[in-house]
């Protein structure tokens, strides 16, 4: 069922989830705008990347 659920999600969704776990959860909002600003494969502008942001991954 997880797998399915992140199939599903959008590229760059997927891109985040990733980023939030290899960080093992403890990115804050400004940690993943700022990773994603500039990233060479999946960029993502500031300002798309909005809502809120809870990481509590384990």
């Amino acid at each position: 069922m997880l797998f399915d659920t992140v199939a599903a999600l959008m590229p760059r969704a997927r891109a985040v989830l990733r980023r939030l776990v290899e960080v093992g959860g403890t990115a804050t909002y400004d940690d993943i705008q700022k990773h994603f600003a500039g990233h060479p494969e999946t960029p993502i502008e500031p300002k798309r990347i909005g809502g809120t942001l809870t990481s509590s991954i384990r």
